[in-house]
């Protein structure tokens, strides 16, 4: 007996009482999109690959869809290649999306939505988590990563100019990383998820807050690449018109085979 009390005198119950929470949480299904998403990444070098979508309002069943990116992540290392679905660079060949078009609406609650989308389901693209924020969500990241300016562009009526707002915002988000660092950031950002929501993934709770310790350890010091970078020459010309600065790096593509879509339980 004596033993029995002196263990449970060193428990720091405070901490136990945290994971029990977490457990539980994480029990529950999170996010707001009918199918969760199996843990772990299925590639041996740790790769992960996100569909992150940028939507008008993630609270509606019927939402003007504004931007997809490709997110090919390697969390350990901290390293993301962003690749551009939609709106698409000027002259990327075979592209449909890179000039004014009627709007894409979308359910951003239905993940079978996203498997017949238009400009994925025409790039043959796959994805193992999907990640939408609207642009309440967007601007509240913006906040938090030190005042990023947001996205106002709208993708089917400027899509270049739309293109061109994100990749800024990706670009000074990857500068900036280190203010989500900062303790009770990672808090604000599940607020996004309780409530109003403004932010859905397939990722559960738990899964989330892994991903979030993972590059929380790097203090956000983020390596981001956009591979992409050598297609749009027309594109930069266009900006130029509008007198609009952009130099966006030009980065040899990295050699990664996509896991299967949607990992389901």
């Amino acid at each position: 007996m004596p033993r029995i009390l002196t263990f449970l005198e060193r428990i720091n119950w405070r901490l136990f009482s945290g994971f029990l929470l977490l457990g539980v949480l994480s029990g529950a299904f999170w996010g707001g999109l009918s199918v969760s998403a199996a843990p772990a990444s299925s590639t041996p070098n740790g790769q992960h690959n996100f569909l992150v979508a940028l939507v008008d309002d993630a609270q509606v069943d019927s939402t003007a869809l504004q931007g997809l990116w490709l997110a090919i992540a390697q969390p350990e290392s901290g390293a993301i290649s962003w690749m551009p679905l939609y709106p698409e660079p000027l002259d990327k060949a075979g592209a449909n999306f890179n000039e004014t078009h009627g709007p894409i609406l979308i359910n951003p609650g239905d993940e079978k939505a996203w498997i017949g989308l238009g400009p994925l389901r025409q790039q043959g693209v796959r994805w193992d988590d999907v990640v939408v924020v609207d642009s309440v969500g967007l601007r509240t990241i913006g906040d938090l990563l030190g005042g990023v300016p947001g996205v106002t562009a709208q993708a089917a009526v400027e899509p270049q100019m739309a293109l061109h707002e994100q990749v800024r915002f990706l670009r000074q988000a990857c500068t900036n990383g280190a203010a989500l660092a900062i303790e009770g950031s990672l808090d604000e950002v599940l607020q996004l998820n309780n409530g109003a929501i403004h932010l859905r993934t397939t990722l559960s709770q738990f899964e989330f807050i892994t991903l979030w310790d993972q590059f929380s350890s790097l203090n956000f010091e983020l390596a981001c690449r956009h591979p992409w970078a050598n297609w749009p020459a027309a594109t930069h010309k266009t900006l130029r018109k509008n007198h609009v600065a952009w130099a966006a790096p030009l980065v040899e593509s990295p050699q990664h085979g996509y896991p299967t879509s949607f990992s389901q339980t």
